[in-house]
């Protein structure tokens, strides 16, 4: 199996296991009854609130583990995107989350989103050694 299939096979457990969902889903799961519900979606994403990925059409879609059970952004997200200071973007950015992190003592980011201090230093130790 070659690189672009093993890259392939983990985009698309990525989208069975969370979601990847266009920006009017977001808007939709959180509730958005605005004149532009996108707007608000577009908002986080240039705030550095969750991020985006290109999906196989070229069209970015938002992981699902970007938000909380209302919709709305994940502050474990903010952090990452901030620590990880542009480092780390798109499909890097969820490979990130979804990878066995050793500073993390083995498990996946994505996990423990709740212990959003740990995933900040996690990921601003990723920026300095890109071996983790």
């Amino acid at each position: 199996m070659g690189d672009d299939d093993r890259t392939a096979e983990w985009r698309a457990e990525l989208e069975r296991d969370f979601g990847l969902y266009s920006t009017g889903d977001v808007a939709r799961r959180a509730g958005s009854r605005g004149h532009s519900p996108a707007t608000a979606v577009k908002r986080w994403a240039a705030a550095g609130k969750i991020f985006a990925v290109a999906s196989a059409a070229g069209v970015d879609v938002y992981p699902g583990f970007c938000f909380d059970v209302n919709g709305r952004p994940h502050p474990a997200i903010a952090a990452v995107v901030k620590a990880s200071a542009g480092r780390l973007t798109g499909w890097s950015l969820a490979g990130w989350f979804v990878t066995p992190n050793s500073r993390l003592g083995g498990a996946r980011p994505v996990d423990h989103l709740e212990q959003v201090d740990a995933l900040a230093a996690a990921a601003a130790a990723a920026r300095a050694d890109p071996a983790d």
